[in-house]
């Protein structure tokens, strides 16, 4: 799963964001640090480019972002979207 769908999927519904609103971008890149770990959102914002056609960002990446869709559809299937918007903002809290 690339970074794109990844994001036009989950940060609607995890941050209430569309992708032509503002704040949009940057919650994918708060989402993004988060799913990869160790690398900062100044680093991706800097050095990673996705969407209309670009592609330039660790290969590895893509298989982080289909496992993480598969967790949150797992969450979203079994106790539903607000359950999962709720675990979502406890996990980032205690990051």
């Amino acid at each position: 799963m690339d970074i794109e769908t990844f994001c036009e999927l989950w940060i609607p519904k995890l941050y209430g964001l569309q992708p032509d609103e503002r704040g949009y971008k940057k919650a994918c890149i708060s989402e993004l640090a988060k799913i990869v770990g160790d690398i900062s959102p100044s680093n991706i914002q800097k050095n990673w480019k996705w969407g209309k056609g670009e592609k330039e960002y660790p290969k590895w990446v893509d298989r982080m972002l289909e496992l993480t869709d598969a967790r949150y559809k797992t969450i979203e299937a079994q106790c539903g979207t607000e359950y999962l918007k709720s675990w979502h903002k406890s996990i980032s809290k205690s990051e």
